[in-house]
C-alpha cells in the first residue's frame, strides 16, 4: 500500500489521507472509534506526531515523506 507520494499536512484532504488515517488506526495511532473521514485535522496532527514519536523520528505531526516513507515500509 502506497499512502502518498507527497507530504500531507493539516489542511489535507482526499484518499492519501483516508489511507494515511487507515495505516495509522492499524498501528494504534488514530482512534479506532473515529472513521477515516480524509480530511488531515488534529487528530491527524497528533496521530502522525505519536507515529513520530514511537519511531524516534521528529515529532511535528507533518506526514513527510520520511514519515510517508516509515508508514509505507510497515504497511507492506
Amino acid at each position: 500500500v502506497i499512502i502518498a507520494e507527497a507530504p500531507l499536512s493539516v489542511g489535507s484532504k482526499g484518499a492519501e489521507v483516508v489511507k494515511l488515517q487507515i495505516a495509522l488506526q492499524y498501528l494504534g495511532f488514530f482512534p479506532n472509534t473515529l472513521d477515516a473521514t480524509g480530511y488531515y485535522g488534529g487528530i491527524t496532527r497528533k496521530a502522525v506526531a505519536d507515529f513520530q514519536t514511537a519511531r524516534s523520528m521528529i515529532a511535528t505531526g507533518l506526514a513527510d515523506l520520511a514519515t510517508i516513507k516509515a508508514l509505507n515500509a510497515l504497511m507492506l
